[in-house]
């Protein structure tokens, strides 16, 4: 997960802009994203959903360029079915 840098590994520019958060949550979704990156290989833009370190539900959308090479470029609070965008 490259926060702040517009480009992957292999120079390939990120599409959105990434947003910033806590860095041991990014460190923690990146690893949930690592373990199941089988149910995202094939897809370029996903949706991982997950718990922040706030204790609160969240959906991460993300840029997947290969695996460990993801943009979150949206967090988004998960309240009762609703989300609330926070950018």
């Amino acid at each position: 997960m490259k926060s702040n840098n517009e480009h992957d590994n292999n120079k390939e520019r990120y599409f959105f802009p990434a947003v910033e958060f806590d860095w041991r949550e990014q460190e923690k979704i990146r690893s949930e994203i690592n373990t199941n990156y089988s149910k995202y290989e094939n897809d370029r833009f996903c949706v991982h959903l997950s718990y922040g370190l706030d204790g609160n539900a969240y959906a991460y959308y993300f840029e997947n360029h290969g695996f460990d090479e993801y943009n979150i470029y949206v967090r988004a609070y998960l309240e009762w079915g609703e989300i609330k965008w926070e950018n």
